[in-house]
């Protein structure tokens, strides 16, 4: 089991310390920051935010920790103020030769929901609302560019251009605040290096 954290709230903007249940941590994560992954324990374990500096525990919650073999854990927006997202980590096969595959995940409440294309104006995952995770789509290896419109809008938001590898699972998370100009896009490998996943 793998684990790594997202620190996507952009109302904290403390840096972070997470700790869960089985002795991993994390420390020192500031707002738009990812950390590596590291081993973690199976089965439901308790997982603790607090303040790096003040000390203030801002959220606990037990989650499952099963099946696949690796996690993000994303602290978005909450009823409470806080929340986490847990985001399955797998692979993405079969992948046709020089293919990728992509998904995106909505980590922000401000737009609360997106379409995602890619240059050219191709729809690639319309009316993406606050924390759902998409399925993966094959898509050319190579510079891809992408971008964000809102519903019922034409005005392009965070244009972006990435690199996709042939049999890569990557992930786009959209997070921060669009009010607080803050709104970003971050690319991201789905598996830890040497890690076989399960799909």
């Amino acid at each position: 089991m793998h684990i790594r954290f997202f620190h996507a709230l952009f109302a904290l903007q403390e840096k972070i310390n997470v700790s869960v249940e089985g002795g991993t941590r994390f420390e020192l994560l500031s707002f738009g920051e990812l950390s590596e992954y590291r081993p973690g324990s199976s089965g439901f374990l308790n997982v603790t935010v607090a303040g790096s500096r003040t000390k203030n525990i801002y959220l606990q919650k037990t989650l499952p920790f099963f099946s696949p073999d690796a996690f993000t854990l994303a602290i978005i927006p909450g009823s409470m103020g806080i929340d986490l997202l847990q985001i399955p980590d797998y692979a993405c096969f079969p992948t046709l030769p020089g293919f990728g595959c992509i998904r995106t995940v909505n980590l922000t409440d401000e737009p609360p929901a997106y379409h995602l294309y890619l240059y050219g104006k191709r729809l690639l995952f319309p009316d993406v609302s606050f924390r759902h995770i998409t399925c993966h789509k094959q898509i050319r290896e190579g510079s891809q560019g992408v971008y964000l419109t809102l519903p019922g809008g034409q005005t392009p938001l965070i244009p972006s251009v990435f690199p996709i590898r042939s049999g890569e699972a990557a992930t786009l998370y959209v997070y921060g605040s669009l009010p607080g100009e803050t709104l970003s896009l971050l690319k991201t490998k789905d598996t830890p290096d040497g890690l076989q996943a399960s799909g």
